[in-house]
């Protein structure tokens, strides 16, 4: 074989053969996106407690990663801090380095 056959265009028939295939995936993709719809706790849900569970869990796990971003920022501020200080002079028995013990 000398010609390349994915330089050739697409003939009718190959079209034709491939547009079941075509149809079936747009299909099975409109299909597929309307099941998470059905997925919401809160839409069928006539209870106002679990309305309010939902509502509470939704406000702790929004609040959950910017907690630990904000520790995070903390934790290094003071490491930073504790490193432009200089080293920290250890303490005997309670006493600054400036007292003697006898």
């Amino acid at each position: 074989m000398s010609t390349d056959d994915h330089s050739r265009p697409a003939s009718r028939d190959d079209r034709r053969r491939r547009r079941p295939a075509l149809l079936a995936t747009i299909a099975l993709t409109v299909l597929g996106r309307a099941a998470p719809a059905l997925a919401c706790p809160v839409c069928f849900a006539a209870d106002e407690r679990a309305r309010a569970s939902y509502l509470d869990t939704a406000v702790l796990l929004s609040i959950l990663p910017l907690a630990l971003f904000a520790g995070l920022a903390l934790w290094l501020w003071r490491e930073l801090d504790r490193g432009r200080s200089g080293p920290a002079e250890p303490e005997v028995a309670g006493l600054s380095g400036d007292r003697t013990i006898r």
